[in-house]
């Protein structure tokens, strides 16, 4: 995973587990799941997963937070950038 990069991302919201299904349904790559709260869980998204993360969550009435991004690519753009 490393190696293709992957973003760290919180979700909170009523019935966070129903989102998480529907992410799973749509094709997203999703683990590392852990639940924080009953309201609040985190887990992580691979990187070329992530448009299409962005067309799924887009109207839902979850808050959804990157809190990181890892990975090498995306090291390399900020080595690149600087």
């Amino acid at each position: 995973s490393y190696i293709r990069g992957y973003y760290v991302i919180t979700a909170e919201g009523i019935e966070v587990e129903r989102f998480l299904n529907h992410l799973i349904r749509n094709g997203i790559n999703v683990y590392n799941v852990n639940k924080i709260n009953s309201t609040k869980i985190q887990f992580c998204v691979d990187r070329y997963d992530m448009n299409n993360f962005k067309k799924v969550y887009r109207g839902s009435n979850y808050d959804i937070k990157v809190k990181q991004k890892t990975g090498l690519p995306l090291s390399l753009c900020f080595f690149t950038v600087a």
